[in-house]
């Protein structure tokens, strides 16, 4: 799994969030998997594939990059107030 999917079901793991839709959390897992892996995008007339991560303008980067911020921010945090940089 690319790092930005693994933080992103990492996140939702510590968060205890379910999905009411899905059966199983391993579907939502799978269906990020496959929606990240070599994506097919052309550039100058010619079909290339993406091998790392989500494609720029793909519907789904914001949603993943939502969670990777909001993951990033929390463990920033964490650390940043314990060692008394923020209150």
């Amino acid at each position: 799994m690319y790092p930005e999917c693994f933080q992103a079901t990492e996140h939702l793991k510590k968060k205890k969030c379910k999905c009411t839709q899905c059966k199983k959390r391993s579907n939502f897992e799978q269906l990020l998997r496959t929606a990240s892996a070599k994506t097919h995008f052309t550039f100058n007339n010619k079909l290339d594939i993406q091998h790392n991560g989500v494609g720029m303008g793909a519907p789904l980067a914001p949603i993943i990059a939502e969670v990777f911020m909001a993951n990033l921010e929390t463990t920033l945090m964490n650390q940043l107030n314990d060692v008394g940089v923020c209150e």
